[in-house]
């Protein structure tokens, strides 16, 4: 379950809020499975075109942000 919230916090919205999980701290024997199950966690997100079936990350920005952002 630690997993799963995690990676929903960390990936949903493609991490782009607030409260996104950037950090977890695990404790004693914890931090093998975890790690290994973070990582099939964020390896097996589907990401792609937003509005395409099955994609779960799509992009959060467009060409006019992407323009704005480098000037």
């Amino acid at each position: 379950m630690a997993v799963k919230i995690t990676a929903d916090s960390a990936f949903g919205c493609a991490g782009q809020r607030c409260l996104a999980t950037s950090l977890a701290i695990t404790v004693g024997e914890a931090r093998d499975p975890f790690t290994e199950a973070i990582c099939d966690a964020a390896s097996s997100r589907v990401v792609g075109y937003g509005l395409d079936a099955g994609v779960q990350m799509g992009p959060v920005i467009n060409a006019l942000s992407k323009a704005a952002s480098n000037s």
